[in-house]
């Protein structure tokens, strides 16, 4: 199946500026850069401060034994992660300076189309954005684009780029639409800084914007 923006432009930019402002956003400058086969867990880890216990790594916070399935921990005790440890129902580890991920998301050349490899890579996103763990956050996707073509197109191509995987999330994964903010940042981002025409820098981020 291809996806593909939709006209809903309007109605996503109004839910956009509610979100804005009740939400603080994280900058996306520093987001680690994840490759296309980037696991679950490394996803999970670059989204969320509070992670499932099979991503626990040593180090992080454990949440205390005895809560029933499903709850979140209150009560937080530090403990070093070993193969011994019953698998918790969350951890809580030191989150990164920004909540947010830079995952490659490809796109065809000049195109807001989903590659097959895209669609392989957002399937892994959906299966974090809808673990217990996620459901009451809120995440800005940010279309960006490489510096080819004008400015103004760029910032075009790049909401456009936005909006498709916003579409893809909710179709195919039925992820509420009123936690998806979708940007477009154009060509004024560039994960390589060095060559504004790579590849590299025809990409989606994915912030938390819960905080």
């Amino acid at each position: 199946m291809t996806y593909h923006v939709r006209l809903i432009g309007t109605a996503i930019f109004g839910i956009g500026l509610a979100m804005s402002a009740g939400l603080s956003a994280a900058s996306a400058q520093n987001a680690t850069y994840l490759s296309r086969d980037a696991t679950y867990c490394e996803i999970f880890r670059s989204m969320s401060a509070v992670v499932p216990g099979e991503c626990a790594e040593e180090g992080d916070f454990i949440a205390a034994t005895g809560l029933r399935e499903g709850m979140l921990t209150r009560g937080i005790v530090r403990r070093v992660v070993t193969q011994a440890t019953q698998d918790p129902v969350a951890i809580q580890k030191d989150p990164p300076k920004a909540l947010s991920v830079a995952l490659n998301v490809q796109f065809e050349f000049d195109s807001a189309e989903l590659t097959p490899e895209a669609v392989e890579v957002l399937d892994r996103v959906s299966a974090v954005f809808n673990n217990g763990l996620m459901t009451d956050t809120y995440i800005q996707i940010e279309g960006h684009a490489d510096a080819f073509g004008s400015a103004e197109y760029n910032q075009s191509l790049s909401t456009q780029r936005a909006l498709t995987v916003r579409d893809f999330l909710v179709e195919r994964h039925g992820i509420d639409p009123n936690r998806l903010l979708a940007r477009g940042k154009g060509e004024i981002q560039p994960y390589d800084r060095s060559d504004p025409y790579a590849k590299i820098n025809r990409r989606v981020e994915f912030l938390n914007i819960s905080g």
